[in-house]
């Protein structure tokens, strides 16, 4: 059988190392490479790497300065010698038929894409909430079994993460599909950059991928750094490849409408600190990039809400602000 590449980007796991690399290890399709990218881990990860390459010849350890998530997968595709790869993440686990499953599909059904379901765990008490909410959004992506045509609107469609993915490595090279780095949620540019080139993908409605949501995660410290707007700098980077690949007018109102729900749902939950810059960064989109009547009319909606509220308690007002001077502004 082909052999599948497995990348495991590592930094300061040495409590869910183990047990996500064992669950490589014990994969039921033997014909596997096990890439462990240590991306500058302070703690005990390095060691726990040296000794479990030891006892398996599949585990390459490779070495590198800290740089990211991004900078680690980046990394670890530089080594890939299988036709095909899978992401997992280090605090992560997968089912032992998970390759021989994803394999099987990618070869009986002529698909460029295998996405298959995940199940969402909660380390604590603390963070069950916060899993059944996640679940719930794994959920929503879910279908039967089969072969699907991409729509559009990618991520309407299928989960923006990297994670529950085989991918064939043909089209990462000619493409040159790569995470951005230096970005966090950088998930939802690499789904985009690899399927916009794919024109059918199988489904797989097992939970084949553990999920662990818990403190100190990546996406658990997000929330409360500059980091993240970085999704807002993700839609730019999505565009201009786009752009570069494709007929941008096709994709115009699948790329608006992903903006506007993306930039709409940040706005909500965003601290207060943060929200001028993230106008400043939708104002750029708009000048920049996509000056579509829908982005105008989320940028105005989000700068001047308290005005309008006020405005609308007082009468009934109807395109008072011309879009153009008010994004020129």
């Amino acid at each position: 059988m082909e052999q599948v590449s497995i990348i495991i980007p590592i930094y300061n796991v040495e409590k869910y190392l183990t047990k996500c690399i064992n669950s490589v290890i014990n994969q039921t399709h033997k014909n596997i490479e096990i890439i462990c990218v240590n991306d500058g881990s302070t703690d005990n990860s390095l060691e726990i790497l040296k000794d479990l390459s030891q006892k398996d010849s599949r585990i390459k350890v490779i070495n590198k300065k800290n740089g990211g998530l991004s900078s680690a997968r980046n990394e670890g595709l530089k080594y890939v010698t299988g036709k095909y790869v899978y992401f997992l993440d280090s605090d992560d686990w997968i089912e032992p038929d998970t390759i021989s499953l994803l394999l099987c599909k990618m070869l009986s059904n002529d698909v460029d894409c295998v996405i298959h379901n995940v199940k969402t765990i909660s380390e604590t008490d603390n963070f069950k909430a916060k899993a059944i909410e996640c679940q719930n959004w794994f959920d929503s992506k879910n279908k039967p079994d089969g072969i699907y045509n991409l729509i559009l609107e990618i991520n309407k469609d299928i989960p923006s993460v990297a994670w529950n993915k085989l991918y064939k490595m043909e089209i990462i090279n000619k493409y040159d599909c790569k995470f951005p780095e230096g970005l966090m949620q950088e998930d939802e540019a690499f789904v985009w950059i690899y399927m916009i080139h794919c024109k059918r993908y199988y489904y797989l409605n097992n939970q084949l991928y553990n999920y662990l949501i818990r403190s100190n995660s990546i996406m658990d410290n997000i929330n409360n750094t500059i980091h993240i707007l970085d999704i807002l700098y993700i839609q730019q980077i999505i565009y201009e490849v786009i752009l570069k690949h494709k007929k941008i007018n096709i994709y115009k109102n699948a790329l608006t409408n992903n903006y506007v729900n993306t930039a709409n749902e940040l706005y909500q939950r965003l601290p207060q600190k943060y929200k001028k810059e993230a106008l400043k960064i939708i104002k750029a989109y708009i000048i920049n990039f996509n000056n579509s009547p829908q982005i105008i009319k989320l940028f105005i909606n989000l700068k001047y809400k308290k005005f309008i509220q006020i405005l609308n308690s007082i009468f009934p007002v109807k395109n008072i602000i011309s879009n153009n001077s008010v994004v020129n502004k």
